[in-house]
């Protein structure tokens, strides 16, 4: 009942409380594949609010590359650095900016980049993020096969699919 949760933190006008319960539950929406959950929650909190929170902007990041706009993508990602650079800094974050950056570098054809960019992304992005991590193993496919590397990418690919647990 999250989204009800959050209605009732907007109405009392506590855009923190708001905020805390959708960081609180923003990887397990994303892990449900219910990305328009998000957008709806995200959308009820002032745009100041969202901007000073890495949590709530990799939110942004994540809505911003399903629905592919790059240029959105971007504005929130500059904005995150200046927030890690600040010291409000986790390995996931870490993990799931890498990522992104991986993700502009496979669209740039920048491929050494992109091959740092999502080791970075695959060491710090946590197992209980398991769409990210998904996601995650695309890029370092594609990177590998850009670079030459096809049978690491397969066998990296094949070894996701051999060791996925069962139910996901």
């Amino acid at each position: 009942m999250t989204d009800e949760a959050v209605k009732h933190a907007i109405a009392a006008d506590e855009f923190d409380l708001a905020a805390d319960i959708i960081e609180t539950h923003r990887v397990e929406i994303l892990n449900a594949d219910r990305w328009p959950i998000l957008i709806q929650l995200l959308s009820q909190l002032p745009e100041e609010v969202v901007w000073q929170r890495p949590e709530l902007l990799l939110g942004e990041c994540w809505l911003a590359y399903y629905r592919f706009r790059i240029p959105e993508l971007s504005r929130f990602m500059d904005r995150l650095d200046v927030l890690l650079e600040e010291g409000n800094n986790r390995p996931a974050w870490e993990g799931e900016l890498s990522m992104f950056k991986a993700y502009l570098c496979y669209w740039q054809g920048q491929t050494e980049d992109m091959l740092t960019h999502i080791a970075t992304a695959q060491k710090n992005l946590p197992a209980t993020h398991d769409l990210m991590r998904a996601d995650s193993e695309i890029y370092f496919g594609l990177a590998h096969h850009m670079a030459g590397h096809k049978d690491v990418a397969i066998d990296a690919l094949n070894q996701r699919i051999r060791h996925q647990p069962e139910g996901k």
